[in-house]
């Protein structure tokens, strides 16, 4: 008997993490039945990486991801937005979140989707974005079963499937070094790559080579399928208007049209966040409960360089 949830019929050897993933592939609306993207991708994360977890596969969560206010807002622009910068303070929450960004739009389309991340180096990255979905992924499955192979020395989780699917190196999750000294080999990985699915998350994008996003937006976006996702996400804190990251969240109206006071805009491509220190949620609570930016090292801070 076919599986009634959402509004929607399921076939019966669907269970619930292929559900939530099918629901958070298609958006299934609230309208309709379902939880929205966003909703959606909170259920396949408390399945694998929270209070759901232990249900789903009887053993404890190796590796938990705490949802905070921050993280809710990544999400929701995560899910609305095709050209999104994240910017702002460290400790905010950032890599982590967009490490379980990645591993999850990848398993709820392993056959179609290409997640390109990058950053500085293989070895630097161990210590960002690659060293997160790493410990994400490997926890997870340590207890559920994935169509993936982690290739840690290389960076990669390669789609293994039957012989008669399609190559895993046009799918799956893999790292770019893009240092500006490593620019032309960065690009030649990335021209010509195709998928029906295509998310590139450019973490700590000042530090990177320009030629990275103008390789998106000039071939790797035109190589996407007709109406398929195509994402890209640039993540950091600008130290120039004119760095990489500088570049990518310029507003559309010029950088004298916002101030310090504001928390997001229309970029000239698309949108940008920025998460100020000074409003983390545990400062305007007046305690640290969540593991982001908080009250003790807005003390250290302040010890350090005053006021």
């Amino acid at each position: 008997m076919p599986i009634e949830r959402h509004g929607l019929s399921f076939p019966d050897d669907y269970d619930d993490l292929s559900i939530e993933l099918n629901c958070f592939l298609y958006g299934t609306k609230v309208e309709n039945g379902g939880l929205g993207k966003a909703g959606h991708f909170k259920e396949v994360a408390r399945i694998l990486w929270g209070d759901r977890h232990k249900e789903y596969t009887g053993k404890r969560v190796l590796k938990e991801f705490v949802w905070h206010p921050w993280a809710e807002v990544m999400l929701e622009n995560s899910c609305k937005h095709e050209n999104l910068g994240v910017i702002g303070a460290a400790s905010v929450g950032k890599t982590d979140f967009y490490a379980i960004w990645a591993i999850i739009n990848w398993l709820c389309h392993p056959k179609k989707t290409k997640v390109l991340v990058t950053s500085t180096s293989l070895k630097e990255s161990r210590k960002r974005i690659w060293g997160s979905i790493r410990e994400y992924y490997m926890a997870a499955t340590a207890h559920i079963q994935f169509e993936g192979k982690i290739v840690d020395s290389l960076g990669q989780i390669k789609f293994v499937g039957s012989t008669d699917d399609i190559s895993s190196d046009k799918c799956g999750i893999e790292l770019i070094p893009g240092e500006k000294k490593k620019e032309k080999e960065a690009i030649g990985k990335l021209i010509g790559i195709k998928a029906k699915r295509l998310f590139m998350i450019c973490d700590e994008l000042p530090e990177l080579s320009e030629a990275l996003v103008n390789a998106f937006y000039s071939n790797l976006s035109l190589n996407t399928e007709s109406g398929a996702e195509c994402q890209i996400i640039g993540i950091g804190n600008f130290n120039s208007m004119f760095d990489p990251l500088g570049m990518f969240v310029k507003p559309k109206k010029g950088y004298n049209s916002i101030s310090q006071a504001d928390d997001e805009w229309e970029t000239e491509n698309g949108y940008c966040i920025r998460f100020d220190a000074l409003k983390s949620p545990n400062i305007i609570l007046g305690e640290d409960i969540w593991p982001i930016f908080g009250n003790k090292q807005l003390e250290k801070f302040i010890a350090r360089y005053g006021e």
